[in-house]
């Protein structure tokens, strides 16, 4: 009896299926990093805008409820701290998040990172209406 054996193709397979999975894994991992980078900005400059609409909320009230809001509307970070501080005519938000990881190496790598945005209050079509009109 010439019989081959042909189990090299089983251990091939589970290499190829195991790097297959982490690929998966990598791309929806960086898929949903991505959404949440960009629902972040999004969701801060929207909330910034409404923080300057309405000037009788306070900052730490905004603060707080910007914090449990991003918590709420995010899939991987993990918002640690939201800071504002309000000058003149300029409002700049800092928002400090986490990504999760099992792993204590990635977590060094992961430790905090910190998303920054700038908002003005500026108005130069209307300074320079009432210019206009004030010549008149």
């Amino acid at each position: 009896m010439n019989r081959r054996v042909n189990g090299y193709y089983t251990v091939e397979a589970t290499f190829v299926v195991t790097i297959c999975i982490w690929v998966l894994a990598a791309l929806c991992f960086g898929g949903l990093y991505i959404h949440d980078r960009a629902v972040l900005s999004s969701a801060v400059n929207e909330m910034t805008a409404e923080w300057i609409e309405k000037e009788e909320v306070k900052k730490k009230d905004w603060v707080k409820t910007a914090k449990s809001q991003l918590n709420e509307t995010l899939f991987l970070m993990q918002v640690n701290r939201v800071e504002a501080e309000k000058t003149l005519s300029v409002w700049n938000i800092r928002v400090r998040y986490e990504l999760p990881g099992a792993l204590t190496y990635l977590k060094k790598i992961w430790s905090e990172k910190v998303y920054e945005t700038t908002r003005e209050d500026v108005n130069p079509a209307v300074y320079k209406w009432d210019v206009d009109i004030w010549k008149e």
